[in-house]
């Protein structure tokens, strides 16, 4: 159900790009809503193995209408509470390596900072196909996962069975 939500997101990105009306006020009942998002992001993102960004995004987009590149932004400040309390939680069990976590982070700073860069020259419309198209390899690999989980085992060769009740 899920790979599809994600197909019908990025149709959506691909098809539909008047319906985002940014950011309105912040009402009670649209701050519940955002809260079960957050809620639902990290129960998808930690049962799926997906990032949170690949629920958060779609949500924003088509239950808010929030403009994509704003629904991304918000997406990527609320990794830096995420992964504070992802390490903690780790690290309070002993299931980090900080030098290969230092390694990497800064790795990603410096990639996140030169894509911020590219992304700010890229039109709503190039920056939706290449969301769609991340949201679509991601449904893909999900039902193929899923596929190749629920193959059933070979059918024994008759003569194989015959040959193991005569030996």
């Amino acid at each position: 159900m899920f790979a599809g939500f994600l197909l019908l997101t990025a149709a959506r990105l691909l098809a539909d790009h008047a319906s985002a009306v940014g950011r309105s006020d912040l009402t009670v009942g649209r701050g519940a809503l955002l809260v079960l998002i957050g809620l639902i992001t990290g129960i998808l993102a930690g049962l799926l193995g997906v990032g949170g960004g690949i629920v958060m995004v779609p949500a924003m987009i088509v239950l808010f209408g929030i403009p994509a590149v704003v629904a991304k932004g918000t997406s990527l400040a609320v990794i830096v509470p995420t992964a504070v309390m992802g390490t903690w939680r780790n690290r309070t069990k002993h299931n980090t390596d900080l030098q290969t976590a230092a390694v990497v982070g800064v790795a990603g700073i410096v990639s996140a900072f030169a894509a911020s860069q590219v992304s700010v020259g890229l039109s709503e419309t190039t920056s939706n196909v290449l969301f769609a198209i991340l949201l679509t390899a991601v449904a893909v690999r999900m039902l193929l996962q899923l596929r190749s989980t629920r193959r059933p085992p070979p059918a024994a060769d008759p003569a194989d069975a015959a040959e193991a009740t005569a030996g």
